[in-house]
């Protein structure tokens, strides 16, 4: 008889365990429903584009002063000016200017 017992103790605490397993974590992987990814934000191109010449292009902070000091205080200004000109006037290499005046007129 204590046999008998055991035996059904046993079968009983497996289907305990088995009981368990199904309706705690089963249950749980199961019944949620299944989580979609939010799409990123798409960046607003309507906005203008920045005007300031160390925001927009990342001219140097002495740099962008000395471009302010000629009269050049925005991406638009800078885009239809003289590399030559502005080179003389402010000392800047004519190059690097030529360069800032290309990725200004890429952002107009």
């Amino acid at each position: 008889m204590k046999r008998f017992i055991r035996f059904f103790a046993f079968v009983g605490g497996i289907g305990a365990v088995g009981w368990l397993i199904r309706h705690r974590f089963v249950g749980m992987t199961l019944n949620r429903e299944p989580q979609t990814p939010e799409p990123a934000p798409e960046p607003a191109s309507d906005a203008p584009p920045s005007t300031d010449l160390v925001h927009a292009l990342g001219v140097p902070a002495e740099d962008a002063a000395r471009l302010r000091s000629v009269g050049i205080t925005t991406v638009t200004q800078l885009a239809i000016a003289d590399a030559k000109d502005l080179a003389e006037k402010t000392g800047l290499d004519e190059g690097q200017l030529t360069l800032w005046m290309e990725q200004a007129a890429a952002l107009v």
